[in-house]
């Protein structure tokens, strides 16, 4: 593998109405990762990283929103449920303890780091929050459902190394 090739981390998600893809931050290469650990000046985009060790960390929360609705001419103990939607955010890291190049010389150099840059992540389904999209769905019936359903974190050359699958509860009894 050499060291320009491959994305840091790529988030994907997909939600009940659809699917969409955004990297998560900039684009991280593995050369970017490690470039700050490595005092060798001949160290560069195209250096061969040979025996790389790592490990990916994140972490992640749902936020779920329930819309109720109610005719203005009832009392609130006449609401309705009406749209349920939800948003993913949280952030990625990947911590490389070990690896090996090539130097100019030919001679393979051990190298060590830590933690490479968290990298933010957030998708928001779609209507989320929407109090027209509420309205309409109360008056169409039944209650709306707009989830993100999966996140796929992908790390070196895209590989997927986690699914987030988060809640898609139906109603507020549903949290926990």
């Amino acid at each position: 593998m050499t060291a320009g090739v491959s994305n840091f981390f790529v988030a994907q998600a997909k939600s009940t109405l659809g699917s969409f893809n955004a990297y998560v931050g900039a684009a991280i290469t593995i050369y970017d990762a490690v470039k700050d650990f490595i005092s060798d000046s001949n160290f560069s985009k195209t250096t061969t990283i040979k025996n790389i060790t790592g490990a990916y960390i994140w972490n992640w929360y749902e936020s779920v929103d329930f819309m109720f609705v109610k005719n203005a001419s009832k009392s609130d103990a006449y609401q309705s449920l009406a749209l349920v939607t939800s948003t993913v955010s949280g952030s990625s890291a990947l911590s490389v303890p070990t690896f090996s190049y090539s130097s100019t010389t030919g001679a393979t150099i051990g190298a060590h780091i830590d933690q490479g840059p968290s990298q933010p992540f957030s998708f928001t389904a779609l209507y989320h929050r929407d109090g027209s999209k509420a309205i309409d769905y109360y008056l169409a019936g039944p209650t709306g459902y707009s989830f993100i359903t999966e996140v796929d974190l992908r790390g070196v050359d895209g590989k997927v190394v986690e699914t987030i699958k988060p809640l898609q509860p139906n109603g507020m009894a549903f949290v926990y």
